[in-house]
């Protein structure tokens, strides 16, 4: 079964941009980089963007090569593909983990997200994990719990998921 990102962490960064990626992320990473097994670090994309307000996304290689692949089939020439080039391609960053398991994010990445050095908090998403100020995390919790308080008491999350299909995994 493939390894997925879940879960939530806070870790620090300091003034130097070096921070620890969460244990349990590094493990779905290292699993996921089939280009740099036997090396010191694990490869990863960085997404960068005004679509994300204030946050990274990180994909495993893996999960990045997927979503290329799905780009491929935009027709060429056409805005979606170009916006969608713009989103997820142009601001793609690969970056890698130390064997230590630390990264050092670039100042421009820090400063986008308005974070110098303190804390941040990273979130498992499935397919990948995102990297906020741990403020702006605060912020994101508390929309959900707004949007939960509107679906009622005996509101059951997993009606969100699509029903499966007979024979399907």
């Amino acid at each position: 079964m493939a390894q997925r990102f879940t879960g939530t962490y806070t870790m620090k960064v300091d003034a130097k941009g070096r921070m620890s990626v969460p244990a349990a992320f590094r493990r779905v990473l290292e699993a996921n980089d089939d280009a740099s097994a036997g090396e010191d670090f694990s490869a990863m994309q960085v997404i960068v963007g005004p679509h994300l307000r204030n946050c990274l996304q990180v994909y495993h290689m893996a999960a990045y090569e997927d979503i290329l692949d799905n780009a491929e089939l935009l027709p060429r020439g056409t805005p979606e593909r170009k916006r969608f080039e713009d989103l997820f391609v142009v601001s793609a960053i690969e970056m890698k983990i130390d064997k230590d398991g630390r990264l050092v994010m670039p100042a421009r990445l820090r400063e986008k997200m308005g974070l110098l050095e303190g804390e941040l908090t990273f979130t498992g998403r499935v397919d990948h994990f995102e990297i906020r100020a741990s403020e702006t995390h605060e912020a994101v919790e508390a929309d959900l719990n707004e949007w939960l308080d509107a679906q009622g008491e005996d509101f059951d999350p997993l009606t969100l998921l699509p029903p499966r299909t007979v024979g399907a995994p």
